[in-house]
């Protein structure tokens, strides 16, 4: 099963180097460096692609016609051309920087989807107490009547969402637990492939962001 969307291919490279950084520095400090890194990759994707020079043209023109709104004591008919002469000018300068504005910002995506990932979440302890929750689409297959193998659990409702819940000791990867419908159907099996706090059905979204314990549609 493919665990990675669009977003989380480039997380590869970020975990091999983050290896490398959490082994000589505490992980606080490692997630400074990668602030900074986003920052600096955003600030250079803007400025490789933004045209510098039309920018620059254009910021004399604004304040010159801005000047001469804030100057202005006349009739209205004519202010309404330095009304429109500073839209025109204001949209230049809009359409100039939205490219690569949205461009920039796609480092910093790419980093925080391998952080919330990375850092966000982590397995719990082999025999620590764990609650599950689980929401059934629809009634005729209802979360109670969904069994555990190969460990014990102890049920209860959860009322505040419409789910049930089970209280289970974490299992071992070598001996993981499932749960299953009563037709026998698999619901999920935990340990994950990955930390992931939630579960669900492939989504449209996770071609971009995949879900990172996912369990097939």
């Amino acid at each position: 099963m493919n665990h990675y969307g669009v977003l989380d291919w480039p997380g590869l490279v970020f975990g091999w180097i983050n290896q490398g950084l959490v082994a000589v520095l505490p992980e606080p400090m490692a997630l400074a460096l990668w602030a900074l890194f986003s920052a600096w990759m955003t600030m250079w994707v803007y400025r490789r692609f933004s045209n510098q020079e039309k920018l620059a043209a254009l910021k004399p023109q604004v304040k010159a016609v801005q000047k001469k709104l804030s100057n202005y004591d006349g009739e209205f008919s004519g202010l309404k051309p330095l009304i429109l002469e500073n839209f025109k000018l204001s949209g230049r300068h809009i359409l100039l920087a939205l490219g690569p504005a949205l461009l920039a910002g796609i480092p910093v995506l790419f980093v925080l989807v391998w952080v919330s990932n990375a850092f966000g979440v982590k397995m719990p302890e082999f025999g620590s107490p764990v609650q599950v929750t689980a929401v059934a689409d629809e009634q005729a297959v209802a979360a109670e009547r969904w069994q555990w193998r190969g460990i014990q659990a102890q049920a209860f409702d959860a009322p505040e969402n419409g789910g049930y819940q089970w209280t289970i000791a974490w299992p071992e990867a070598e001996t993981p637990a499932t749960l299953v419908t009563p037709g026998g159907d698999l619901v999920v099996q935990l340990p994950p492939p990955r930390p992931s706090p939630i579960l669900h059905p492939r989504q449209w979204w996770n071609a971009l962001i995949a879900a990172p314990a996912k369990r097939p549609a």
